[in-house]
C-alpha cells in the first residue's frame, strides 16, 4: 500500500476530539472528564458483541447513558489500568 493511501485510510480510523464532542452532543449525553482513549468510538458496538453470543444469553434491559463521569487527562484516577 502506498504511503499516501495508508495515511488516508488511517485518518478515517482515527477518532478526533471534535468527532467525540459532536457524537456526545448528538446523543444528549453529558461527558465530564475522560479523553479520546475512552471515546465510545474506540469500542465495538454492544449489539455486535451480543449478537455473537446469540442463543447463550438473553438481553433483559437496555440502558441509555445520561451522564458519563471520568477522571480528566490531568487528574489522578485510582481505577485506571
Amino acid at each position: 500500500m502506498k504511503r499516501k493511501t495508508y495515511e488516508k485510510e488511517l485518518r478515517k480510523l482515527q477518532v478526533g476530539l471534535c468527532h467525540l464532542q459532536e457524537w456526545v452532543k448528538e446523543k444528549c449525553v453529558v461527558l465530564r472528564g475522560g479523553g479520546l482513549d475512552e471515546s465510545p468510538h474506540v469500542y465495538r458496538r454492544l449489539p455486535e458483541v451480543l449478537s455473537a453470543q446469540q442463543g447463550t444469553i438473553e438481553v433483559e434491559h437496555v440502558l441509555k447513558p445520561l451522564v458519563v463521569v471520568m477522571a480528566g487527562a490531568n487528574e489522578f484516577d485510582p481505577y485506571k489500568d
